[in-house]
């Protein structure tokens, strides 16, 4: 019997290496769903789990029928919720953002980090509230480092997002979002750059150009 089951699942681990990275992750996460005892008892990989995050956040009404009709092995929406409560978005940067762009390129080819440096910018309503889970005041300008002495107490209407973008690639990461007064002035986004480039200097990171 082992020797059978050993067998078996070296052909399925065959089987899972000819697909596509998605559908690889996507069957896994079927067959980890099926050694549960029940729906209560499934685990999720983090990679799985932020795929999930996505899909709920692209399509709400699809998630769900997915989900109730266990077409795939779905988190509940109320398991979403409870992920999406511990991100904690905030203006400037984050260097979690830069180790996990370096996790992932670690699995891509040399060719594939190669990309570049977008910038969008959106007005914002104007206001200020307290965040009792992080006891800061939001809504102040908030440039980061590069945020003017004289600016700091005055409450910001544009923001200012960076992303990454690989050549060879269709998705964008978001590396940072600077809250403004009025439009960023042009020497503004290129004041980041430097610190950009500097936090990219691990050789497994994405190659920006």
């Amino acid at each position: 019997m082992k020797k059978y089951d050993t067998s078996q699942k070296e052909k399925i681990d065959t089987l899972l290496a000819s697909l596509p990275p998605n559908q690889h992750l996507s069957v896994q996460a079927c067959i980890n769903a099926a050694k549960a005892k029940s729906k209560k008892g499934r685990r999720y990989t983090k990679q799985w789990m932020f795929e999930c995050i996505l899909m709920r956040m692209k399509g709400p009404a699809l998630y769900r029928k997915k989900q109730q009709d266990d077409i795939l092995p779905l988190p509940s929406p109320r398991t979403i919720q409870r992920y999406l409560k511990k991100m904690k978005p905030a203006y400037g940067f984050n260097r979690v953002t830069f180790e996990l762009l370096a996790q992932k390129a670690e699995s891509m080819p040399a060719d594939e980090r190669h990309g570049s440096l977008l910038l969008d910018e959106m007005k914002l309503t104007e206001g200020i509230y307290y965040d009792k889970d992080t006891m800061m005041v939001e809504g102040l300008i908030n440039m980061d480092r590069h945020t003017p002495e004289c600016d700091k107490n005055k409450t910001g209407d544009h923001s200012l997002v960076i992303m990454f973008q690989p050549f060879k690639e269709i998705w964008l990461q978001s590396v940072a979002a600077l809250l403004t007064r009025g439009a960023a002035e042009g020497k503004k986004p290129l004041e980041q750059y430097p610190y950009i480039t500097e936090q990219g200097d691990d050789e497994d990171s994405p190659q920006r150009t």
